[in-house]
């Protein structure tokens, strides 16, 4: 009798192990409503003991709500009102968003932090997420910003690399490592996080080397003392030229 009882006790303990539980099985229709990322987040057992992780997301629903799925929303903590007209965004546990998922007057479930990032930059965070070996490395981003942020604001730039310095119509570029983008992209005062042209990125660095080479002439010394070239005619040649011709 005691073996048996034994028997039951592990049989449930090894069906109530979080190893032991399976991803539900999913829908075509949860999966078109929620995307790969929010749908990979959504599967994730957590311990009930432990604290649920979270995940930022704006949900979108059809405009037309009864009022019953209006009810539904507001269970999960959805405000049914911005659902319909622009996007709610709330932090959901993985169990909200399978809820979600199997609503048919839900239209869509979008990552907020993702929306924030063009194609390329995302892609780098989703990969270095699904593969723990996957080398963190910096990337060069342009950040485009909210106006007139304040002291702590820009102090919370310069944690993740960024010099408030050289912010330049609302935006700033540097290179920030691609584990960090996550959260950079969090902060409120971030509009957009995305990867500058190559093309661009020749006028980011422009301004340096300037600065570099007044210092490493001595040209900022003379312009300390007043001489700032006024009236120097200076020739610029950009071309083939030969050193032996008389006017040279």
């Amino acid at each position: 009798m005691l073996k048996r009882f034994w028997l039951l006790g592990s049989l449930l303990l090894v069906l109530s192990s979080p190893l032991a539980a399976q991803p539900p099985q999913v829908s075509p229709s949860e999966i078109s409503r929620l995307g790969p990322r929010v749908l990979e987040f959504s599967r994730t057992r957590s311990v009930r003991s432990r604290q649920q992780p979270k995940l930022d997301v704006i949900v979108y629903s059809k405009a037309d709500l009864k009022p019953s799925e209006q009810v539904a929303l507001e269970e999960l903590g959805v405000d049914p009102n911005q659902a319909r007209q622009g996007g709610a965004v709330v932090s959901a546990t993985a169990g909200v968003l399978r809820a979600l998922g199997q609503m048919n007057f839900v239209v869509h479930v979008n990552d907020r932090t993702l929306l924030k990032m063009d194609s390329s930059i995302a892609r780098s965070v989703v990969d270095l997420e699904r593969d723990s070996g996957k080398k963190n490395r910096p990337m060069m981003v342009e950040v485009t910003l909210s106006p007139g942020l304040n002291t702590e604001q820009k102090q919370q730039l310069s944690g993740f690399g960024l010099d408030p310095e050289e912010i330049v119509q609302e935006r700033v570029r540097g290179q920030v490592e691609v584990q960090r983008l996550k959260n950079l992209a969090n902060l409120d005062f971030v509009q957009s996080v995305s990867q500058p042209e190559p093309s661009d990125l020749l006028q980011t660095i422009a301004p340096k080397p300037i600065q570099a080479t007044a210092s490493l002439t001595k040209l900022d010394t003379l312009h300390r003392r007043g001489f700032m070239g006024n009236g120097v005619k200076v020739a610029v040649i950009d071309s083939d030229f030969d050193l032996n011709h008389p006017q040279l």
